[in-house]
Parts: C-alpha cells; structure tokens; sequence
C-alpha cells in the first residue's frame, strides 16, 4: 500500500476541515474569557482525536461503498484494486480507537461527545449515507458533535459556542442534500438548498460577530470580511454553474468547493467571534496546508 493511496482514502485535505472545526471552538471560547493552561491540553488532544476520528470515517465510508464504487467511482482506492478492502477495514478501525484514545484526554465531557461522534461516524458510514433525508441529517449530526468536543475540552458550551453549532449544522444539511447527486446529477431544488444554507450560515456569522463585539475596531470587520470572502467566493461560484447545468460532473465540484469551504466557514466563526491575529494566522496556515493537498488529493 503506496502513502498516496493511503491519503486518498482518507481524504486528506478533507481532515483540514475537522480539525479547523475544533479550532473554531477554541476561538470561541477564549473570546468568551481567560482559558486555563490545561484546559489547552485537553483541547489539543480533542484537535488530534478530530483528526483521527476523520480519517476513520473516511475509510470506513469507502469500505461500505465499495460495491458502490465499482460502478460509480472505479479509480477510488478500493475499486481500482489500490487498496484491499480487507485493509481499509483494518485502517479505519485503527484510526477509530486512536481517535477515543486521544479524546479520552481531553476529559469526561469531551470523551462522551467523541463516543457519541464514533458512533454517529459508523452509523452514518454503515446504514445512513445515501439516504435523503437520513443522510444529511447523520452527517450534520456528526459536525455538530465535532464541534461540540472541542468547546467541552476547554471546559463548557457557550451561547456563540451553541450557535456556531447551529450554523454548522444548517450548512452541513444543504451540503450533503447536494452531494446525493455528485455523481449522477442533482434537481435544482437541492442547489437551491445548498445555496440558502449557506448564505443564511454567513448572516448567522456576521449577526454573531455584532452580538458578541458591538464596538469591534476597523480591522475586525475587515478580518471578518475577508473570511467571509474566502469562504463563499468559490462555492457560490460552482453552485451558480450548478444551477445552471446540475449533472453530476458540474455538482461534484461545487460539492467538494462547500466542503474545502467548511474551514473558512469556521474562520469566519472565529473571526466573530475574537479579534485575535493568532487565530487567524492559524486558520491561515491550515488553509494554505487545505490548497496544497488539494492539487494532489479529491476533495468530496
């Protein structure tokens, strides 16, 4: 088993986006006050366990759809004889008890929403992908839950925290309605959908960052928008495409561009909600590490 075979089946650039949701947590938090030391522990060991819980859902995900695959999508790992089934299997399970290893370091609460996470993660992969109302649904579920570990690690679930939630959530329904169809075409009703969710998940970033600092200096405002930029300027150009011509080849690209988007989604929470450069240099740098693996790994 070739290291590129390997990080296609995982998804690698994909795991930008769940470790970015966990940082997304960490920024709201530390915007609502002082964070203990140890406390930063606990969250660096929910970041890792993210990761780590990402990639085996990945590799899970193409273990269940390998029959699948083998119509729909020959050149994955799996169908294209890459990767043995028998080995991917074993992949995704190694990674799903390192996953609750490193989350079990993060403390009880967080721990409980990581257990919670690799059961929606296997539910998800085993019986509700591919379902339409189901599958959204497990797969938000699954964010939710992501996000949720990583504000319990630093110690509790602010208002924002809840609320960033919530907006995850609603992007994450309008994507993965979308994504039924990345192979064989979507209706224009769920282009619609994955269109709404996203623009009401930006108004819901930018009502929060008002709640949270009413009185944010200029070059707040100007961080924010730039997030805000980054993040919709190339998903909103796919779905137009896509609500003009909504076949399978011109849908799969606008949903890998709202996946990819998740991370500056995220920046965009943590922009509202702290003025601080830190974080936006982090999220920065796990953006340009998002471009770079895009140009050799599928993003979906």
């Amino acid at each position: 088993m070739k290291t590129a075979d390997l990080l296609d089946l995982l998804r690698i650039p994909n795991v930008t986006t769940a470790a970015s949701d966990v940082m997304a947590a960490g920024a709201l938090v530390a915007a609502t006050g002082p964070v203990p030391a140890a406390a930063w522990a606990r969250w660096a060991a929910a970041l890792l366990g993210s990761a780590a819980l990402y990639c085996a859902g990945m590799a899970l995900n193409d273990v269940a759809d390998a029959p699948l695959d083998r119509a729909q999508r020959p050149t994955r790992p799996i169908p294209s004889g890459r990767i043995a089934r028998a080995t991917a299997t074993r992949v995704a399970m190694g990674l799903l008890a390192a996953g609750l290893l490193l989350v079990a370091l993060a403390g009880r609460p967080a721990f409980a929403a990581g257990l919670l996470l690799a059961c929606a993660i296997v539910l998800y992969d085993l019986v509700l992908s591919g379902r339409p109302l189901a599958g959204p649904l497990g797969m938000a579920a699954c964010r939710g839950l992501n996000m949720l570990m990583g504000l319990l690690a630093l110690g509790g679930a602010p208002p924002a925290g809840l609320a960033a939630i919530a907006i995850l959530v609603v992007y994450l329904l309008g994507l993965t309605h979308l994504s039924l169809g990345e192979v064989e075409g979507s209706p224009r009703a769920a282009v619609r959908s994955a269109v709404a969710s996203t623009l009401l998940a930006a108004v819901a970033i930018v009502a929060i960052a008002f709640w949270m600092r009413a009185a944010r200096p200029w070059a707040g405002w100007v961080a924010l928008g730039a997030c805000l930029l980054l993040w919709l300027a190339r998903p909103l150009r796919r779905l137009a495409a896509a609500a003009v011509c909504p076949q399978g080849s011109v849908v799969g690209p606008a949903v890998g561009a709202l996946v990819s988007g998740i991370l500056w989604l995220d920046a965009s929470l943590a922009a509202a909600a702290s003025c601080s450069w830190a974080w936006l240099a982090a999220f920065a740098a796990l953006g340009i590490a998002q471009e770079l693996l895009r140009r050799s790994f599928r993003v979906t």
